[in-house]
């Protein structure tokens, strides 16, 4: 990327990437050794509760943390094009994301929904909610994002593909530091829930 000139501004904004729906590059049996024991057990739990229709709030964080002990989230800026308005930044991990939502039913490897949040320096000013415009004039920043599992052989190309994969990923932003980064789906729980009302037996399933 050209750096730029030492008297333009630099600007850092907080953003949030959201895969909407992402499987794994390939899936593997349950007896596969090298597929850690932890998620086949998260598979048999989701199976059972998925069979019953019910699904725990509980135990559905559990396994939404479980699966994303085992997921790692890259910035890769050699993926975008050159002469765009980002500051110079290295490849790097995002560390800080969450998975929303699992789906085991095409084997122990589930498909996942993602939220990310990090942090890219510009060289121009992005208005509040205005990366679209930003995306649309430079590059879009999907294509710097790799979803990868950690498990098995780390020389293997581990890839979590987004569905419909341009379109699998949005990118939100820029956020405030407390913005939770609501996806479109998200706020509208949340508005059913203010209109419905917590007694209202919708409520329970809506997040």
């Amino acid at each position: 990327m050209t750096s730029p000139a030492t008297t333009e501004p630099l600007y850092t904004y907080r953003l949030m990437a959201y895969l909407k729906w992402g499987g794994p590059e390939r899936q593997l049996p349950e007896d596969e050794p090298n597929l850690p024991r932890d998620l086949v057990a998260c598979a048999a739990s989701w199976r059972t509760m998925a069979k019953e229709n019910h699904f725990d709030a509980g135990e559905m964080a559990r396994i939404c943390s479980v699966v994303a002990s085992h997921l790692e989230i890259l910035f890769v800026p050699s993926n975008l094009k050159e002469e765009i308005s980002l500051a110079p930044v290295e490849e790097h991990h995002i560390r800080t994301f969450e998975v929303v939502a699992v789906n085991f039913s095409r084997g122990p490897i589930p498909w996942i929904c993602v939220k990310a949040f990090f942090e890219l320096g510009f060289t121009e000013e992005v208005p509040l909610d205005g990366i679209g415009e930003w995306q649309d004039a430079n590059d879009f920043l999907d294509w710097a994002l790799a979803f990868r599992y950690t498990f098995d052989d780390p020389e293997e190309d581990w890839c979590v593909m987004a569905d419909r994969r341009h379109d699998g990923i949005e990118i939100f932003g820029p956020l405030a530091p407390d913005d939770p980064g609501l996806t479109y789906a998200e706020k509208i729980g949340d508005l059913l829930r203010d209109v419905l009302g917590e007694d209202d037996p919708l409520s329970e399933h809506s997040s």
